[in-house]
C-alpha cells in the first residue's frame, strides 16, 4: 500500500514540475529579447524619394560602376525617357556614353572607358534630378554656399567656374566663365550664378 501511495504521489510531484515547465504563449512573459519590426516603406515613399535623388555613389535607381545592360534595364522603369548608345571618337576621355533623355528636361549621361564594362562617371543636365540638399539644375552659387562646406570655386577645363565637393564625389559647373583665367581659383562668383551641370563619379 505504501509502495503504491509513493508512485502515485512521484507521478503527480512529476506532473506538477511539468506543467510549471511548459511555455505556452499564455504563461510566456513578454521580457525575452525580440527584434524590433521597423516601419514598412511605402512605394510611394520609394517611388518620391528614389528615381530622381543624387546621393555619393548614385543617380536614382543608378549605380556608379553599373554596366550598360544595367542602366539599360532600370531606365525601363522610368516612363519618361529615351535610351542612346554613342560610340565617340578617339582622343575623347570617355569611348562610350549611355545617354538617357528625359522628357526634353535634360539628359543622364553615363561615360566609360575603352574596354571597361562598367561607368565611371555620369554627367546631369536634366532638372528632375536633385541632390539630398535640394541642389539640381539651376540652382545658384548661393544655394551652394548654403548647403555645402568648400573654399571657393575652380576653373573646369571648358573654362566655367566649377565647385567640388569632394568627400560627396560630385561637383557642380556653373554658367560663369571668364575669357581669362590667371588662377586655378576663380576669385569672384556671382552668387545668382547658375549650376548648368551635375557630374557625379
Amino acid at each position: 500500500m505504501k509502495l503504491l501511495l509513493s508512485a502515485l504521489a512521484f507521478i503527480l510531484v512529476l506532473a506538477c514540475k511539468t506543467e510549471e515547465t511548459t511555455l505556452t504563449p499564455d504563461t510566456m512573459e513578454d521580457n525575452s529579447p525580440v527584434a524590433e519590426e521597423l516601419p514598412a516603406v511605402t512605394d510611394e515613399e520609394i517611388e518620391v524619394n528614389m528615381p530622381y535623388t543624387l546621393k555619393t555613389g548614385w543617380v536614382g535607381l543608378f549605380e556608379i560602376g553599373s554596366t550598360a545592360e544595367e542602366i539599360e534595364e532600370l531606365a525601363l522603369m522610368y516612363d519618361n525617357v529615351e535610351i542612346e548608345t554613342i560610340e565617340l571618337p578617339p582622343g575623347w576621355m570617355a569611348a562610350v556614353t549611355v545617354d538617357l533623355t528625359f522628357n526634353d528636361s535634360g539628359k543622364v549621361i553615363f561615360q566609360f572607358y575603352e574596354n571597361d564594362p562598367c561607368a565611371f562617371r555620369v554627367l546631369i543636365t536634366s532638372s528632375l534630378f536633385a541632390t539630398e540638399d535640394g541642389i539640381l539644375i539651376g540652382s545658384t552659387y548661393d544655394d551652394l554656399l548654403n548647403a555645402y562646406s568648400f573654399n571657393g570655386a575652380i576653373w573646369n577645363p571648358e573654362g566655367h567656374a566649377a565647385v567640388a565637393i569632394y568627400e560627396q564625389r560630385i561637383s557642380f559647373k556653373l554658367d560663369h566663365e571668364e575669357e581669362t583665367m590667371d588662377d586655378d581659383f576663380v576669385l569672384h562668383v556671382p552668387g545668382d550664378a547658375q549650376v548648368t551641370e551635375i557630374v557625379l563619379w
